[in-house]
């Protein structure tokens, strides 16, 4: 509660904590804490080795100018550029005066024949994610202190959460004495209001306090609080829908069995071979529940595109093609066919 450590927090601890959701946070399109669409995930390549920033919802941009040479008879050759902007072409001619000094660009005419439009990626980029680092998980921790917070607000001050309290305000300790790394394949049996939510809850018991916290539906981790403090059993949980689609998007209140979390004591304090394959699955589904939302504003964008406003007219044969039509070329980029 004190200014000075909530502005520290917020240059710190917050900010780290912000940071380290960031590349998730721009695949999803949702926004943070702090309002505002994460930064573009930069320079990821294609298959192909072809690159590009992904922005807002995954959004693929041209980077880098993709450029294809077709050599022929006669010293001649078919050269294709694809850009990103307008701007990019400057780039493309100086790779290709470089890469093929042999050949006479006819500027103008490569200038004349441009064609604007959009396209799906006909290769699948290459990603990779990871969160962690000391003040990540402080400000994780910092998330589940403010909970027991505000329900306890006299347990908060017991000597006995003096460690972790050191451990978040100050840094004091090793993220091995308070993190636990589950090693559950299967999903927790958690709320859910979205298929992205973010949980997280304090319980008691057993002379401890634990806490879990789950980010995106699937990155969870098992905070202890206190190790060995004497106190009435309680449960609390928050639960938010950071997509907010769904009414209610959040649930402040939300029943959970903590007895089907497996404790602090059981999970691995580093990551080892068994959190790596428990976090690839959970990957897994995090990007098959992704790509499941996406479809579904695809096939909506393309119906939206073909159609336009209905408002009660009977639809045409023209609306069935165009609707077909972008239906097909989906089904293609996913299929991986090139268009004709």
């Amino acid at each position: 509660m004190c200014n000075a450590i909530q502005k520290s927090f917020g240059n710190t601890i917050d900010l780290e904590f912000s940071k380290g959701l960031n590349h998730f946070r721009t695949i999803l399109g949702t926004k943070g804490g702090r309002g505002g669409i994460s930064p573009p995930i930069k320079h990821v390549q294609d298959e192909s080795g072809n690159t590009y920033h992904l922005t807002a919802g995954g959004q693929p941009e041209i980077s880098k100018p993709i450029i294809k040479v077709d050599h022929r008879e006669e010293d001649t050759a078919t050269v294709q550029v694809t850009i990103g902007h307008k701007d990019q072409l400057g780039w493309a001619l100086n790779i290709l005066k470089k890469e093929h000094p042999d050949l006479k660009i006819d500027e103008s005419l490569l200038r004349e024949s441009a064609e604007v439009g959009t396209d799906y990626l006909q290769s699948p980029v290459k990603l990779s994610l990871g969160i962690g680092g000391k003040d990540f998980f402080r400000g994780a921790c910092k998330a589940l202190f403010n909970l027991l917070g505000v329900r306890e607000p006299q347990l908060i001050l017991r000597p006995e959460l003096d460690r972790i309290r050191d451990f978040i305000v100050s840094g004091k300790g090793e993220n091995s004495e308070f993190i636990g790394w589950p090693t559950q394949l299967a999903p927790f049996p958690i709320p859910s209001l979205g298929p992205h939510d973010h949980f997280i809850s304090v319980w008691s018991g057993a002379g401890k306090i634990t806490g879990l916290i789950q980010l995106f539906g699937e990155i969870p981790f098992i905070v202890e609080l206190a190790s060995e403090i004497e106190c009435a059993d309680f449960c609390y949980s928050y639960l938010v829908n950071p997509h907010r689609d769904t009414e209610p998007n959040e649930d402040s209140n939300c029943q959970f069995n903590s007895s089907a979390i497996p404790s602090f004591s059981d999970c691995p304090h580093h990551p080892n071979k068994e959190v790596r394959l428990a976090h690839k699955a959970r990957m897994e589904r995090f990007f098959q529940k992704y790509q499941t939302r996406a479809h579904k504003n695809e096939i909506e964008s393309i119906l939206d595109d073909a159609l336009g406003p209905i408002d009660g007219r009977a639809l045409t044969e023209e609306d069935f093609s165009k609707v077909n039509e972008g239906i097909m070329k989906f089904l293609k980029s996913k299929l991986r066919i090139p268009n004709d």
